[in-house]
């Protein structure tokens, strides 16, 4: 079987590394960022298989989020790259380092947030990076591109999953969700199958078995997608390329200094981020106009929605392989307590809540939310630590 034919980018780590820090989020928007481009592999000639399928993959469980890093994984076991999902690419697609709140205090346009930042800005030039750290270019390409080549799209698809290597696509329309039909599903999935009309795909957020409609979910764990509208909807997909010689010194020093630019992205679709995220939190959580005269409040759209996405975040044995092998990366060892402290900070508040969510007559008080904001304040004040440690290495 035919290989994906892909332009060989021949890139060095350092072209994976984001330019500036507000790029970070601005280019997360497919269109902003250069598509790569790919030929026919079945030029003057058709694909010898009309159906096939990847029936062995990661799949999500109930409970489990960071869905960009959970795919990237799937596709590092098929490449023969073993790693656990929240303890390593999550550090790469920047969700673990992304504190993420509604930019309106309290959240009430119930914006989604436990899903990790890669949920609503993916940044091809970070996934670039975590392909590089699997030791295989990745091919990236925009919707646009997509479209003006359309069948050599369709064509590259079907050669890598007839190699046994699922597809990494960024956005799926028309979602069979419980009770509705979703117009554009912005998280990453995989396209693991094919045959003449459909598209196989793995939607990772699908683990929880409540929130997809009933009977769309096949024994292999995929959703049937028409060709068509796949393509007319998604911003862009990743193929795996051609193993490539990777510093990979140089690939987690790129995945730290990516860290100040998630930090300080400006407002973006609704959405803050680092230390402006805490603020907002706390704004929302002593705003008594959210409380006043209530007998209950919705806690997981104001508060433990941001704090899933911290609870699944752990950074800290990354830092430490990181220190271990690659010492001349002098500033993860000026990380590493800073994010203890910070996650020691989460622990706090899991404590003080008495687990995950806090009961409502708990979070009604007001003494107990304001001793909630003070460590949510510290977890602010703690990103602050962190951007000043990188001043020092300016």
């Amino acid at each position: 079987m035919p290989t994906v034919p892909i332009r060989k980018l021949n890139q060095t780590p350092e072209s994976y590394s984001p330019s500036s820090k507000a790029e970070i989020i601005t280019m997360a928007q497919a269109a902003a960022y250069a598509s790569d481009t790919i030929v026919d592999p079945y030029a003057g000639g058709e694909p010898p298989n009309t159906a096939n399928r990847i029936k062995e993959y990661k799949r999500m469980g109930v409970w489990q989020n960071f869905f960009l890093a959970l795919a990237i994984q799937s596709i590092g076991e098929k490449l023969g790259v073993s790693r656990d999902f929240g303890r390593y690419w999550a550090v790469f697609t920047g969700d673990v380092f992304t504190p993420i709140y509604s930019e309106k205090p309290g959240n009430p346009d119930y914006l989604t947030m436990d899903s990790g930042v890669t949920c609503y800005f993916f940044v091809p030039q970070v996934i670039k990076t975590a392909y590089a750290a699997m030791g295989h270019d990745c091919i990236y390409l925009s919707g646009e591109q997509i479209k003006k080549n359309y069948k050599a799209t369709i064509n590259a698809v079907k050669a890598s999953i007839d190699n046994s290597i699922p597809v990494l696509i960024r956005g799926i329309g028309d979602v069979p969700m419980s009770g509705h039909i979703c117009p554009f599903m912005s998280e990453g999935a995989l396209i693991g199958g094919y045959d003449e009309n459909n598209l196989y795909i793995n939607i990772y957020s699908s683990g929880d078995p409540g929130r997809m409609e009933e009977g769309v979910i096949d024994e292999d764990g995929y959703t049937a997608f028409p060709i068509e509208s796949v393509f007319d909807k998604t911003d862009g997909i990743f193929f795996a390329g051609e193993k490539i010689d990777v510093d990979m010194e140089q690939v987690y020093r790129i995945a730290l200094e990516a860290i100040p630019g998630f930090l300080t992205s400006p407002p973006s679709k609704g959405y803050v981020f680092g230390k402006q995220a805490f603020d907002t939190w706390v704004e929302g959580l002593l705003d008594e106009s959210f409380f006043e005269g209530r007998d209950s409040v919705d806690i997981w759209k104001m508060h433990c929605m941001a704090y899933c996405t911290l609870c699944s975040g752990f950074p800290m044995e990354f830092l430490q392989e990181v220190i271990e092998k690659y010492p001349n990366i002098t500033i993860a060892s000026k990380l590493l307590p800073l994010y203890e402290k910070f996650f020691g900070y989460k622990d706090a508040i899991w404590e003080l809540q008495g687990g995950f969510e806090p009961p409502q007559e708990k979070f009604l008080t007001r003494e107990f939310r304001i001793e909630l904001t003070d460590i949510l304040r510290k977890m602010g004040e703690t990103c602050d630590e962190i951007l000043a440690v990188f001043k020092e290495y300016e």
